[in-house]
């Protein structure tokens, strides 16, 4: 009762030995959700909470103690929106309710405009870069730099850029969307980024227009900061290699003299 959800009859064991289902947790804002404690075994804790992790999915994860919950497991388990609660804490059992909260009426925080525009200014006016640590905004002679974190977002989650950096470097290549009936998924994508953008410009209109062969942004986007960085990190890269290269020739032999032979450097 403590924890907010209804248990079972009678444990029973799940998909794998160290999860057992002792409940379920009914709610009016989601599915059912199983609810399982974790007990592992012998072998290595976090091999075993992954695997329980990836074979429970949307579950709810009860373990005694943190110990196995490193960044990874909980990265994976908000992938396969599995809800790890520690029962072991400072406080037992106080404020661990697994139950949902109560509906509030949060505001959402708007961020304060970077610019103030002023009369006959447009999103044409706007220029955008693209640079490593963020965005650069300028407008009538005016720059405003915001880190990603004061974007409020990733630049690469799980090795792929993010959306909105995506359709920038798009931008700035001049790449044109169509907006047909059914792909949604695109219209998705350009409202998305538009809402985005007012919130950090408050432009009149929007950002986007449709040109004679589709819709792309008024404002200018320049990347070409962050790909010469992007090369400047590439050729550091190929020079380390060579540097670290190791010629294996014994002394007084050239590579060639050695004809019909592959010679490897390491």
């Amino acid at each position: 009762p403590k924890l907010g959800f209804q248990a079972a009859c009678r444990s029973r064991c799940g998909k794998h030995d160290s999860v057992h289902e002792i409940g379920r947790l009914d709610s009016e804002r989601s599915q059912s959700r199983a609810v399982h404690l974790f007990i592992p075994d012998s072998r290595p804790r976090e091999a075993e909470l992954k695997a329980a992790v990836c074979e429970e999915p949307d579950s709810i994860q009860l373990l005694l103690t943190g110990t196995g919950t490193e960044a990874d497991v909980v990265a994976l388990a908000e992938r396969m929106s599995v809800e790890i609660r520690v029962l072991t804490t400072a406080r037992e059992l106080q404020d661990l309710s697994i139950a949902p909260a109560r509906r509030t009426k949060r505001r959402p925080s708007k961020r304060p405009p970077l610019f103030t525009p002023k009369p006959g200014q447009e999103w044409k006016h706007l220029g955008i870069t693209i640079e490593k640590e963020g965005l650069r905004f300028q407008l009538a002679g005016t720059s405003r730099f915001q880190t990603w974190d004061e974007l409020r977002i990733r630049p690469t989650s799980s090795g792929e850029p993010h959306r909105f950096v995506t359709m920038l470097a798009e931008q700035a290549t001049g790449v044109r969307y169509t907006q047909r009936r059914n792909d949604t998924m695109t219209r998705t994508r350009i409202s998305d980024l538009s809402r985005f953008l007012r919130s950090i410009v408050d432009l009149p209109d929007k950002p986007f227009h449709k040109f004679e062969d589709g819709w792309g942004l008024l404002c200018q986007v320049d990347d070409k900061l962050a790909r010469r960085q992007v090369a400047t990190w590439e050729a550091e890269d190929d020079e380390d290699d060579d540097a670290d290269s190791i010629d294996l020739l014994p002394d007084g032999l050239d590579h060639d003299e050695l004809t019909g032979f592959s010679v490897h450097r390491l």
